[in-house]
């Protein structure tokens, strides 16, 4: 057992021998905290650093993240115009993407270049495109994996409760 550089514990086991058959059983417990609050920044655009090495991997173009691909430039590029803000810069894109990509599942391919082609895509795609444009100037993204609940779930909060209905299942989203 062993953690990478980014704290992730990774458990590794050999076989000299396997078996024919290998059952592996695998629980955890989260738990799960919201914080609701407006978000309030003044922080220029465009970025002055990343932060440094720990966020280089977050700008780099991938096989599903085609960043660096003329299309996503000049349509990153397009929407940024005129923004002052990191936040304005990172909502136009978002709001760009739930706008004009259709939700289907299963697409035909993950990655970003086949949303913005086909306008199409389940989560994936949304997490791969909006993580292109961004990363393409030079916004920092890491795509995250996980599972969402299988029940709705009630915040609490000044103006009363706001409930979050999801279905149970994998799900892919951007940070």
């Amino acid at each position: 057992t062993v953690r990478d550089k980014r704290g992730n514990l990774i458990l590794t086991a050999i076989w000299s021998r396997p078996p024919r058959v290998v059952e592996v059983s695998l629980s955890c417990t989260a738990t799960s905290r919201t914080n609701l609050s407006a978000v309030s920044t003044s922080a220029p655009f465009p970025l002055t650093g990343t932060g440094g090495v720990e966020n280089a991997d977050y700008l780099l173009p991938t096989a599903q993240v085609q960043s660096t691909d003329s299309r996503i430039r000049h349509l990153a590029e397009k929407l940024i115009q005129g923004v002052q803000t990191q936040f304005d810069a990172v909502q136009r894109i978002v709001s760009w993407v739930v706008d004009h990509v259709s939700y289907v599942t299963p697409p035909v391919r993950y990655d970003a270049l086949y949303a913005l082609e086909s306008g199409r895509g389940n989560c994936q795609n949304y997490s791969h495109l909006s993580a292109a444009l961004l990363r393409s100037v030079g916004i920092p993204v890491r795509i995250v994996n996980g599972v969402t609940l299988d029940r709705p779930l009630d915040i609490r909060w000044a103006k009363g409760i706001l409930t979050f209905k999801m279905g149970q299942g994998r799900h892919s989203w951007i940070e």
